[in-house]
């Protein structure tokens, strides 16, 4: 390792929080916190050109090769350069009917050594081959993921580990770091207590999850497109899609019975500044935090307004920062200690439902390895509780949910009712 590449680099507060949700959901029974990232290629590509393409840049060993340290307990964890090489594990698996096989959502992936990175092949039907880039969600997130796949195509990754890390920010001072942990205190501690949750039992370990996917045309995204303005999102069309989602989620829970008086969503928020696509290591995220009264439900439009004007009013206390100071104050605290804090303030409901909204997906991005893209999917981790997670994204103009879910969280019937509503609002909006 030259004297360019750092020793070691501090975990980022959202590096820990995935820590975090690795070890719930590791103590479950469920394989780690892993996000994966599918590349349908027109024609076979064989793992053994795979291999033979990782050889070409040393620099992808050296990325598997990184360990995390703890220390002792209230010291800074780090990512540490291991002293070996560790080249990335590429395997192929048979196709089949699920959209993801699942052994491969089963691959060991661990904050260390030799078991951050995973790439797996399936050779399908129509003669295209998926691609799924795995990582451990410690280390990268989606935005990352995806520049690591542009930089595996085109061998211009640079030869310095440090270029894949942030700058070390300029460190606040020390009694603004104290305002901002208080004020994002405050304000998760004023949570309702009678949140809505799918899970209301004790949870069962060991259940799959299941991916299912939603997609609209381009014709139909333009629809959502103009209908999420229409209903009042002026600012993107997230608080459109969370919307839908959680008026979709509550008829399901209105079934039940259990719809509770306020569904809690904290939505990640991309950090990396405007204009450039940050480094592509290290989670680079805050959280906005919703809160939706069950009466505003009953409408669309309401739902959309009452989340905006949450939007708007987080920005404009700069809760994103706030929360991010928080969570970077939580890297010294053992997770167990963590944990006990996540859950406190809604009596252990951490969130109705998982729900981000990603963005475009390799805009401009075309080939790989000389074959043409014919599709792209993301499939996210689905931490459990509350083991359902929305996800939505676009490709090529066209927007796409994937959900992912556990039986105990929602039943086959379940899910079908969820997608028809979904798209019904997504479509048609408040008629």
């Amino acid at each position: 390792m030259s004297e360019q590449q750092p020793h070691k680099v501090p975990l980022s507060g959202a590096d820990y929080f995935n820590l975090l949700v690795a070890r719930n959901l590791e103590k479950l029974g469920y394989r780690g916190n892993v996000v994966h990232m599918a590349l349908d290629l027109e024609g076979r590509i064989s793992a053994e050109e795979i291999r033979e393409r990782l050889q070409e840049k040393e620099i992808f060993s050296l990325l598997n090769s990184i360990n995390l340290k703890r220390g002792y307990p209230f010291q800074m964890p780090n990512w540490e350069q291991s002293n070996e090489l560790f080249e990335l594990t590429v395997e192929e698996f048979e196709a089949t009917e699920d959209v993801i096989p699942d052994p491969l959502l089963h691959v060991d992936l661990q904050p260390r050594a030799g078991k951050l990175f995973h790439i797996g092949l399936v050779q399908l039907p129509n003669g295209c081959t998926r691609l799924v880039f795995s990582a451990h969600h410690a280390i990268i997130d989606n935005r990352g993921l995806q520049m690591l796949v542009r930089m595996l195509d085109r061998l211009d990754a640079p030869e310095n580990l440090a270029a894949f890390f942030p700058d070390q920010r300029v460190k606040d001072h020390f009694l603004k770091k104290v305002r901002q942990f208080n004020e994002s205190r405050h304000f998760l501690m004023n949570a309702d207590k009678r949140v809505a949750s799918l899970l209301h039992e004790k949870i069962k370990p060991n259940q799959k999850t299941h991916y299912a996917i939603i997609d609209l045309s381009r014709d139909q995204t333009l629809l959502v497109d103009e209908l999420a303005h229409k209903h009042g999102a002026r600012f993107g069309n997230g608080p459109y899609y969370l919307a839908a989602a959680a008026r979709s989620v509550n008829a399901i829970l209105i079934d039940r019975g259990t719809h509770g008086n306020t569904h809690w969503v904290p939505v990640p928020q991309n950090q990396r500044m405007r204009g450039g696509e940050g480094a592509v290591l290290t989670n680079q995220i805050s959280f906005m935090f919703y809160r939706i009264p069950h009466p505003s439900l009953n409408s669309l439009k309401e739902a959309v307004q009452v989340i905006s004007q949450q939007m708007i009013d987080q920005v404009r206390s700069r809760m994103p920062e706030s929360y991010a100071t928080m969570m970077n104050i939580f890297r010294r605290m053992p997770l167990r200690i963590y944990n006990l804090f996540m859950k406190w303030p809604t009596k252990g409901v951490v969130t109705t439902f998982s729900f981000s909204d990603i963005g475009p997906s390799l805009e401009h991005f075309d080939t790989f390895m000389g074959r043409r893209i014919a599709d792209v999917f993301h499939f996210p981790p689905n931490p459990v509780p509350p083991g359902f997670t929305i996800v939505f994204m676009r490709y090529r103009d066209c927007l796409r949910i994937v959900v992912g879910r556990t039986e105990q969280s929602m039943s086959d019937a379940e899910l079908l009712k969820f997608e028809n509503l979904l798209k019904l609002d997504l479509l048609r909006g408040d008629l």
